[in-house]
């Protein structure tokens, strides 16, 4: 869009995104891949959500040294950090192998849940009784895991906004804290070296 717009900046600004996204799938895929264990949850997607929380760490940090606009060279890097971040998380997500579920664009998953209950309410109907299919697998509270995960985004949409609202530029500690909290209890859950 930018392009076609010849809007410079923005240009810039996706590419440098795009760049970064992509050399941070790289690195996660290269902690994750080292790991040939085919297991939920291995050592080396503790590894690599703990550099996304190293990386998130020095976003916050540069945003809270630059103040609440940032301009200039360091909105570059902070879009660096961002993407390089949201990379090494989708590559560390895409090796648990949790069909329909991604943490870095929401419509992936929205997309898998819609489709999901299509197929559902389909095979629902009396006249396809015998095609009948589990939505799927329910989480604990019996909701399909797709489901789940959206209700996570919203939550974490509105107490993300309320953070910025009462806190500002501090609310940017709380990704941090969330990541750093997964990579704590799963070190210690899969003692990691």
């Amino acid at each position: 869009l930018a392009i076609g717009q010849a809007n410079v900046r923005g240009v810039l600004h996706s590419g440098t995104a795009l760049a970064a996204f992509v050399l941070g799938v790289a690195a996660g895929a290269a902690i994750v891949e080292r790991d040939p264990e085919r297991t939920s949850w291995t050592p080396t997607v503790t590894a690599a959500l703990g550099l996304e929380c190293v990386i998130l760490v020095a976003f916050a940090a540069g945003w809270l040294l630059d103040g609440s606009e940032p301009s200039g060279v360091a909105v570059y890097l902070l879009i660096v950090l961002a993407a390089l971040a949201m990379g090494v998380q989708s590559a560390a997500v895409r090796r648990l192998q949790v069909a329909d579920v991604s943490t870095t664009y929401i419509t992936g998953t929205l997309t898998s849940l819609t489709v999901r209950t299509v197929r559902w309410l389909r095979s629902a109907s009396p006249e396809r009784a015998e095609d009948r299919i589990i939505f799927t697998e329910p989480s604990e509270r019996g909701l399909p895991l797709t489901a789940d995960v959206w209700l996570a985004y919203g939550v974490g949409a509105v107490v993300g906004g309320a953070a910025e609202l009462l806190w500002e530029l501090a609310a940017l500690l709380l990704p941090v804290a969330a990541v750093a909290g997964v990579v704590v209890l799963m070190a210690a859950r899969h003692r990691v070296p």
